[in-house]
């Protein structure tokens, strides 16, 4: 190659040929059961290596993302629009999950207290990190658990009402990313409140009525999460 720069004519270049655009995949069972099972695997993955598992959404493809006006209702000739078949089984489905979440979330909160009351007769903070360790690993389970029982119970109703599948993916997608994000955020909470109670200790503070609080804020505010994020669903 020469010291000269090649320069390219673009004026005289050959436009390529425009390929044709290959038509989006149809869902068919085959492909909703992928889809389902693939996004399970990945939401289960997420803080399976201390933490660095995926937080982000499945890669649903675009086609499949908005679920069709007719998987939310239907409109017989003359009569106005209702509720499509099944929809009420997936919406039952969602509070179901939302309950799950929130019993999850519940759970976190009693694990802490309890180890904070421990602590108060023990003064052992080793034992107080030990315990927040295990059960960042009991939550990684039980998140498997309410994701299993959340993408099974969809997966039923997709099936027996093929009409919803397309809603059924583009909801999954959103519940699995919110759930994963939520583990995230537990792993942080038991990592924020080990080192503010061992902060208070060494200043001499009140670390028990602190603790409390930051129990009861941190389950306030991931109370109003939960809330509002299944609330936009429907």
């Amino acid at each position: 190659m020469s010291g000269t720069s090649a320069v390219m004519d673009l004026g005289s270049a050959a436009a390529a040929p425009l390929m044709p655009m290959s038509e989006p995949m149809e869902l068919t069972h085959d492909v909703f059961l992928h889809h389902m099972t693939a996004m399970k695997t990945h939401y289960k993955s997420a803080n399976s290596h201390s933490g660095t598992g995926p937080t982000h959404a499945y890669a649903l493809p675009v086609h499949l993302m908005f679920p069709t006006g007719d998987a939310l209702s239907h409109t017989a000739e003359g009569l106005a629009a209702a509720p499509a078949p099944g929809k009420a089984k997936v919406d039952a489905a969602v509070l179901a999950s939302k309950r799950g979440t929130t019993t999850f979330a519940q759970h976190q909160t009693n694990a802490v207290n309890t180890a904070t009351k421990k602590l108060q007769s023990t003064h052992n903070t080793s034992d107080f990190a030990a315990a927040m360790n295990a059960q960042r690993q009991k939550a990684k389970e039980e998140s498997d658990k309410q994701i299993d029982a959340t993408f099974n119970n969809l997966i039923e109703i997709g099936t027996q009402h093929p009409d919803q599948q397309q809603n059924i993916l583009s909801l999954t997608q959103k519940i699995g990313a919110f759930f994963t994000n939520m583990l995230v955020q537990v792993g942080r909470f038991f990592t924020e409140i080990y080192n503010k109670i061992v902060g208070w200790i060494r200043s001499a503070a009140d670390w028990v009525k602190g603790a409390a609080k930051e129990v009861g804020d941190w389950l306030g505010k991931t109370g109003k999460a939960i809330e509002n994020f299944f609330g936009g669903l429907f």
